[in-house]
């Protein structure tokens, strides 16, 4: 008896077969070409759907199963009896699961005739493939990018194997400037959200694109660790706001003394001292005039300048202001302003008036001292104190004139508390505590403490002096007291 078993992968055709001879006539079993697919665990069996003949006439009714085994493993084989027809009517279709991956196995085709007998087709074999698990992730990636910082959100985060999520070890996000080649990494482990930068002195560049991917690492080891596909996100300009001093103002001998004590400059809300775009100034103009026609670059640590008196114009008032430059969009802020008025030399001031007497008992506190400290720092202008048993007090002060103010004032004073009243009825503007402790007197402000003077004894100088026998004090633009 002879079988035709035909594997031919892409073409189907009817192979003829050859009749064997029965009781009552000829009886052929027909088997055709046979396609094998397969996954890791489960092949498809596509084959010519076998058929008997009976003297040359074919018969439909005949039984056919699939019978398989793992190669070498004959003794245990399984059968296939259910199979669904192909797109051809002429096919039949065997769907087996369950194979173990990577191996290979033995089949055959049996068809049942009944009375008319069985028979088989020649043995064909299929591989199944090697197992090779699905690995994805998926999770919820939002950035809301500032000028030097960005918060990155991640939630929704799911590592799935064949489908089925698995638990999660460790979550981290990397980012850099695109371009760049050095990473910066964030363990976003158990947290939903993050400023970046987490480290000082690592702030985004404004206006700039950065590249960033997350990796997530499964619990089980032995799953491969997955990295998303790098995205962009892109800096805005930094919103950028100062806090800057007022600057202080005065004429100190043949030059206008000006400082702005300090200039805070936040990015973003974050103070960023070695920020690269930051420029200070002090600029000046002419009151009245409309633009700062006069900007003098200074350091940020020390923001002052000393003027030529001779360069400003006699008898005119300038004003002066702190001026930051800041941000890669270069916003400008300004301090308030301060305003100077230059003394006009032709016009020679009003002398004060000096009490006759006091009527407070100063002789704890009485002697001629000099301002050395004022606000914890060496003041920039000059400030002369003489104080006698009964209550008089001389003020000698050049602050906002290249020349010396003369003042005189009565006060009380009291369980250490000073106030007093210049001779023209103008009262102090505040009152002071006042400690002694050998050749140096401080005051402190009674309304605040943080505004403390340091005196030390002294002789008045030689130019003060003439002054005081020549009575004589510049415009009144502002007391010391």
């Amino acid at each position: 008896m002879r079988r035709y078993l035909w594997i031919l992968f892409g073409v189907l055709s009817i192979v003829a077969c050859e009749p064997i001879q029965i009781v009552g006539g000829f009886v052929a079993y027909c088997f055709g070409p046979v396609e094998v697919t397969t996954t890791h665990n489960s092949a498809t069996v596509e084959a010519l759907k076998p058929y008997i003949t009976i003297d040359g006439i074919r018969r439909e009714n005949a039984t056919i199963y699939l019978e398989y085994y793992a190669a070498g493993d004959s003794q245990n084989r399984d059968i296939v009896a259910q199979y669904t027809p192909s797109q051809s009517d002429d096919n039949i279709v065997f769907h087996i699961d369950g194979l173990q991956p990577d191996t290979r196995y033995e089949a055959q085709l049996f068809i049942d005739g009944g009375t008319y007998g069985s028979e088989h087709s020649d043995t064909f074999t299929f591989t199944t493939k090697e197992y090779t698990p699905t690995y994805e992730s998926e999770c919820s990636l939002h950035f809301d990018a500032k000028g030097v910082l960005a918060i990155f959100t991640i939630k929704d985060v799911v590592y799935k194997v064949n489908g089925e999520s698995q638990d999660v070890e460790r979550v981290t996000m990397k980012y850099k400037l695109k371009g760049a080649n050095e990473w910066v990494r964030v363990d976003m482990t158990d947290r939903t959200s993050v400023t970046i930068p987490e480290s000082k002195g690592m702030y985004l560049e404004e206006n700039r694109v950065y590249i960033y991917c997350v990796t997530i690492e499964p619990a089980n080891s032995d799953f491969v660790v997955l990295t998303s596909a790098e995205s962009e996100f892109k800096t805005t300009y930094a919103e950028v706001t100062a806090d800057i001093a007022t600057p202080t103002v005065a004429i100190v001998e043949d030059s206008v003394n000006v400082a702005v004590e300090s200039a805070k400059v936040l990015f973003d809300g974050v103070d960023i001292p070695d920020y690269p775009h930051v420029d200070y100034y002090i600029y000046y103009r002419k009151a009245g005039s409309k633009a700062w026609s006069n900007k003098v670059a200074v350091d940020g640590d020390n923001m002052s300048i000393a003027l030529d008196v001779e360069l400003l114009e006699s008898g005119a008032s300038y004003e002066f202001t702190g001026a930051v430059v800041a941000g890669a969009k270069s916003y400008e802020i300004l301090s308030d302003v301060a305003t100077i008025t230059i003394a006009n030399e032709e016009t020679p001031p009003t002398p004060p008036t000096p009490p006759i007497t006091g009527d407070a008992d100063t002789s704890a506190i009485a002697g001629t001292w000099h301002l050395t400290e004022w606000r914890a720092t060496t003041p920039p202008f000059d400030v002369y104190l003489s104080i006698t048993d009964d209550g008089i007090v001389t003020l000698w002060q050049r602050i906002e004139s290249r020349a010396w103010e003369l003042y005189y004032s009565t006060v009380a004073y009291d369980n250490g508390t000073i106030a007093g009243q210049y001779s023209d009825g103008v009262a102090w503007c505040t009152s002071y505590t006042v400690a002694i402790n050998g050749d140096t007197m401080t005051w402190i402000d009674t309304a605040d403490a943080t505004e403390i003077s340091v005196y030390r004894r002294c002789e008045l100088p030689n130019e003060i002096t003439t002054i005081q026998s020549e009575s004589t004090r510049s415009a009144d633009n502002g007391r010391f007291l």
